[in-house]
């Protein structure tokens, strides 16, 4: 009984996100990833929250950006426009390193998690 309950106020609690094509996602995806190469990278959990694009490949290749980051320049509040242009320089330079910062199932064609959408 317990468990049903559980199940139950999980579905009345969800809420279905829009429909959207992998084009959509990808593009969704390169947004965020400009935010970040621009210095934002605190911005991306927010976007992500309010967009529902995550993917965890991205999300985890900027954890890793961002502690490089950090080594070279130490976190603090109150950043500088002299200091987010230093941490996009660095994060333009991780970034040139990496062939394909998304998830590479995105890269292949014909597939697509987006089931309900033709346009793939």
């Amino acid at each position: 009984m317990l468990v049903c309950l559980s199940l139950l106020s999980k579905l009345i609690f969800y809420q279905e996100g829009p429909v959207r094509s992998k084009r959509d996602t990808i593009k969704q995806l390169e947004s965020q990833l400009s935010t970040a190469l621009n210095g934002y990278i605190s911005k991306l959990d927010l976007m992500q929250r309010s967009h529902g694009v995550k993917d965890r490949y991205f999300t985890m290749l900027m954890e890793e950006w961002n502690k490089e980051v950090e080594k070279e320049l130490p976190k603090k509040k109150g950043v500088s426009a002299a200091e987010r242009q230093a941490r996009a320089t660095i994060l333009k330079e991780l970034r040139s390193k990496v062939s394909e910062p998304f998830n590479p199932l995105l890269q292949i064609d014909g597939n697509s998690v987006h089931i309900l959408s033709d346009d793939i």
